[in-house]
């Protein structure tokens, strides 16, 4: 398993979608300044590879050793919480039971980097987790963070991980339906899902095109809202 930390980052990426599709100029204007990280975010990379081992090793994908020893690397961290195992439980436990609720075991990807160019210009980003099986594509994001809610309805970064896993796997199923899956359970109600038709997901990305486009060139309108 790579480490999060080291990950390339596109220039317009999945997760600050709702930023970029929003105010189009702001991903070039961003790229002038010094990239920041904070704690909270640092902690969220953290507990994403707890998530990350623990769905690997649900699946059969790793060793009980494996998981183990990410475990003690992990807790090593200064930012270690002992919360984290839970959290990462109920990212799991959701997981897997949808699993279980296809005819057959879907085919499942955890951390896997999609390739997102037919939308997004030199776009690609990793998705936590998708299933696919069943004529469904079922797409997964774990928030570790506190500060915002983030729901499924709609969800911007899902559609476009579900984009790209349709791309590199539709062709194992029929799919005609998407369901698209936040886990935040450090919120209340913070575990939703949004159940659409695949159409609604390829007219998704339709219209993102010309958005992306625009976005890439750094032109567009400079909108202000919740989004900076």
């Amino acid at each position: 398993m790579a480490g999060h930390k080291d990950r390339d980052h596109a220039q317009l990426s999945p997760s600050s979608a709702n930023r970029w599709t929003t105010c189009t100029p702001s991903a070039r204007l961003e790229s002038l300044f010094p990239n920041y990280t904070s704690e909270a975010a640092e902690e969220g990379t953290l507990a994403h590879e707890l998530a990350e081992a623990k769905l690997r090793f649900k699946f059969g994908l790793i060793s009980p050793q494996k998981l183990a020893g990410t475990r003690r690397k992990l807790m090593k961290d200064p930012l270690w919480k002992d919360e984290m195992e839970s959290t990462t439980d109920k990212y799991v436990e959701m997981i897997w039971g949808d699993a279980l609720g296809f005819s057959v075991m879907p085919m499942v990807i955890i951390e896997e980097q999609l390739d997102l160019s037919d939308w997004i210009p030199e776009g690609f980003g990793t998705c936590d987790c998708a299933l696919i099986g069943d004529g469904k594509i079922n797409v997964y994001d774990y928030k570790h963070g506190m500060g915002t809610k983030v729901t499924a309805y709609q969800n911007k970064q899902e559609y476009i991980y579900a984009l790209g896993v349709y791309k590199k796997y539709g062709w194992m199923t029929q799919v005609n339906s998407v369901q698209l899956g936040i886990i935040q359970p450090r919120m209340p109600d913070g575990i939703t899902t949004y159940d659409c038709s695949l159409q609604e997901v390829l007219d998704y990305g339709e219209q993102l095109k010309v958005t992306a486009d625009a976005a890439f060139r750094g032109e567009g309108k400079q909108v202000c809202g919740d989004h900076c």
